[in-house]
């Protein structure tokens, strides 16, 4: 017996329930900075941020609160992410930003179209 099936997948993008945000402070004293973020991967937030910025980790703190599921979308470091903190330290205020809903379809970053056939062959059971 053979079966085979062509599996096509199109593009999408995930829809976050609650839209993305980020809120960067910087410290009263010290040079060092506090972002929170609704992001799925703070450590590699922070390593970027750090870079971007040129402050060692131990200046730069980056808190994920539990915000919900991303479905993929918070997984990303998107422009924002690093362009609010560049705007904090450079004002020296706390800057935030989130996204409207309405705004995130547009903003997540999509998948690309996929395809693949696959083709098994099975012999019968003998008893």
């Amino acid at each position: 017996m053979r079966v085979s099936a062509r599996i096509r997948v199109p593009r999408y993008a995930g829809m976050p329930i609650e839209p993305r945000g980020i809120l960067a402070e910087p410290a009263a004293r010290g040079g060092g900075l506090t972002v929170w973020a609704s992001t799925q991967v703070p450590h590699w937030l922070q390593r970027t941020l750090c870079e971007m910025l040129d402050l060692p980790a131990h200046k730069l703190r980056v808190v994920a609160p539990a915000v919900g599921g991303g479905f993929g979308t918070k997984a990303s470091i998107y422009h924002e992410d690093v362009l609010i903190p560049v705007v904090a330290t450079r004002l020296g205020r706390p800057v935030k930003w989130i996204e409207s809903a309405s705004r995130a379809p547009c903003r997540a970053r999509p998948t690309r179209a996929s395809s693949c056939t696959t083709r098994s062959w099975a012999r019968p059971a003998t008893a």
